[in-house]
């Protein structure tokens, strides 16, 4: 098998097809925590917390090491006051302790944490974290902050890391100055990471404001056996500057400069890598006749040490924007327009599928082929999510490509009833919504014009590499309305990608016209027609290319037996083939019956049932029956689902849940659900 996960049968690949064994698991946590506040400022905090974590339900082996304990404990002083309550201290303090076994549902530490101490993704062990420090301030303008920490993982990493913090601010000024040190060490290498910073700001008249910033990072991880430095280690040094001047409340104009120099470790030390000088123009414009207008352009020069890497890595980088959004017509159009330009290299795209249990993926596995084999074109949607348990992770690589890409988004919306103000004009009833996302990315290999043309993809003798491209037009009359409405719909979707493999392409075409009217307010009749077309293009495997035109029309019927209890009938009728390749056919029937009963806004129940007649031609167990048939079988199916909601509080509500499907030939699936969901 090679890395796309294609197998000829011959033991002639790099990779092996494994089928991981994932055991059904259960996790429980408990927390009890008090807090107490001492006077004004004051703080004493704790919290204990218990869980419960089983890697295997199914068997009771080494189940004595499930449950863990944790707890911390946080003290802050009052501020005290020194010198005629011109200067204030506070000291404060936090210990933080879990041992091994300890398995928290939800991240309970900041996202920098593992970087912050340099700690890799180990496993579980057991955590000892204390902190201490102070804080003062002076006249309300000088403030200091001093910070001492230590995190001990059982003999596996040590670390401590000092902080200090000085801030001065005034009425036209303000700077910081940060010092920022750790010292670890683990059973394999040492580190000392040093991050200083210094930024400045300043007003100078009524117009201008002037900031700086300089810092750098230096992280020095050394092994304990050679002395040397680590992969992992890097240092950069960074200057950045930005100028602002603003007119009144309608104009600001931002100019910014950003230096950075990188280096990558050596044998014994750093080495310089690259240098980047980055620079960017901004105005905004805010005008009642004309709209807002939101405009910047950034360009990027990469020097590199190694001037090898210039033709490689590309050395000129660009990202450009414009946005422009206004309100006219007393504001019965609204119009917002987003155009951006940009440059830069890019990984071709490789993803791999990891097992997960199931109801808690996007995918299942289909062995179209029959070989026994788990291939990348085999993964597809699942039917339902109950019996999903694939997701899809991208993978980097080394495959780098000089793109150019451009971009438009563009919303127009025309709402009658802000421009007609009578009621029997019929073109107040009248709306319109128009959404558009266009993307394009071309090579080195393009010229000027195609770098800059989002709508470049339209043009099938392009150098256009890559694309997403989405547009949505919808006519809605008499919307939301009592008696009757009326809506059309009109999209379309594509997107092209650059694999390691090649491209694969998708596109989608969908026509969809929608009518409903109400009798005596209990009676509801709906007409729902539509067609679509739909093509996929898979360079590396083009078993699995189709064409797929589909034409659907659906009424229904529902009905308001009172307030609390409603039902609802459908008839679906769908004719949909494959026209290009294959040729398959597909006629489905299906007939659909729900009932809703609801009671003082506490307890609800919703049952639906569905039976689904298919007659299918072509050739079985491949792709395009699966996506004619939506995972069904030729014959007869049905689906059944009962699903209750019980609000036990105000905050607190209770969700069970059972459905089957029973596909033609098969055998019938049963799923059950409960939930509980706490609102905050």
């Amino acid at each position: 098998m090679d890395s796309t996960g294609f197998s000829d049968g011959s033991p002639t690949g790099n990779y092996e097809p494994l089928v991981p064994l994932i055991a059904p698991q259960s996790q429980l946590m408990v927390t009890a925590g008090l807090r107490h506040n001492i006077y004004s400022t004051g703080l004493l905090k704790a919290e204990i917390a218990m869980s419960r974590f089983d890697q295997n339900r199914l068997s009771a082996l080494d189940d004595g090491d499930n449950t863990g304990l944790a707890g911390t404990l946080e003290l802050r002083s009052p501020s005290w006051k020194l010198n005629a309550a011109k200067t204030s201290v506070q000291l404060f303090t936090k210990a933080e302790w879990n041992d091994s076994r300890f398995k928290a549902i939800n991240h309970y530490r900041p996202v920098e944490f593992l970087r912050d101490w340099n700690l890799s993704n180990l496993p579980s062990v057991e955590d000892r974290w204390i902190t201490a420090g102070l804080q003062s301030d002076w006249h309300k303008k000088l403030e200091l902050r001093m910070q001492v920490s230590q995190l001990s993982r059982t003999h596996i990493q040590d670390g401590l890391k000092s902080t200090a913090t000085l801030a001065w601010r005034d009425s036209i000024r303000q700077f910081a100055l940060v010092l920022d040190q750790l010292k670890a060490s683990s059973i394999s290498d040492r580190s000392v990471f040093f991050r200083p910073q210094f930024s400045w700001e300043r007003r100078f008249g009524k117009l201008w404001t002037g900031r700086l910033q300089a810092d750098r990072e230096e992280n020095s991880r050394r092994s304990l056996h050679s002395d040397s430095l680590l992969r992992s280690a890097f240092s950069f040094d960074q200057i950045q500057t930005s100028w602002q001047r603003k007119s009144g409340d309608n104009k600001l104009l931002n100019l910014e400069y950003k230096w950075r120099a990188d280096k990558t470790p050596g044998v014994s030390s750093f080495q310089n890598f690259s240098q980047t000088h980055e620079a960017l123009v901004g105005f905004k414009k805010v005008s009642l006749s004309w709209g807002n207008d939101d405009l910047n352009w950034k360009g990027r020069l990469v020097q590199y040490a190694c001037k090898a890497l210039e033709d490689s890595l590309g050395q000129y980088q660009f990202l450009g924007s414009v946005d422009h959004q206004i309100d006219f017509w007393k504001k019965s159009i609204r119009s917002k327009n987003t155009y951006l330009v940009s440059s830069g290299v890019e990984p071709k795209l490789e993803f791999l599928f990891e097992e997960k249990r199931p109801g808690e993926g996007d995918y299942i596995f289909v062995d179209f082929n029959a070989d026994g084999i788990r291939q990348q074109q085999e993964y597809v949607y699942a039917p339902d999510i109950d019996s999903a348990q694939f997701i899809k992770i991208q993978i980097f690589n080394s495959e780098y490509v000089q793109v150019y890409q451009s971009e438009w988004n563009n919303f127009l919306r025309w709402d009658g009833a802000q421009l007609f103000q009578s009621h029997k004009n019929p073109m107040r009833r009248l709306q319109i919504e128009n959404v558009m996302r266009f993307n394009s990315k071309v090579g080195d290999q393009s010229n000027f014009g195609e770098r800059i043309y989002p709508l470049q993809f339209l043009d099938k003798s392009s150098q256009t590499i890559a694309f997403t491209a989405f547009a949505q037009q919808q006519i809605f009359f008499n919307r939301s309305s009592p008696k009757y409405e009326y809506n059309y719909i009109q999209q379309y979707s594509g997107q092209k990608q650059l694999l390691v493999s090649g491209t694969e392409q998708r596109q989608s075409w969908e026509q969809t016209f929608k009518v409903r009217y109400t009798l005596k307010k209990k009676w509801d009749l709906a007409l729902s027609t539509g067609l679509k077309r739909e093509e996929h293009e898979l360079a590396s495997y083009p078993l699995q290319n189709y064409q797929i035109r589909l034409y659907r029309i659906e009424p229904s019927l529902s009905f308001r037996l009172s307030s609390e209890v409603r039902m609802q009938c459908s008839y679906l009728k769908k004719d949909a083939g494959e026209y290009k390749f294959s040729g398959e056919r597909a006629n489905i029937n299906q007939g659909a019956a729900e009932v809703q009963y609801a009671w003082k806004r506490r307890i609800s129940l919703r049952a639906n049932t569905k039976w689904i007649s298919i007659s299918y031609s072509g050739s079985p167990g491949t792709v395009v029956e699966y996506i004619l048939l939506e995972g069904f079988k030729a014959g007869n199916n049905f689906t059944w689902e009962l699903q209750t909601d019980y609000r036990i509080t105000k905050v607190v509500q209770l969700q069970l849940s059972y459905s089957g499907r029973k596909s033609a030939d098969y055998e019938p699936t049963h799923t059950m659900r409960a939930a509980m969901r706490a609102n905050f």
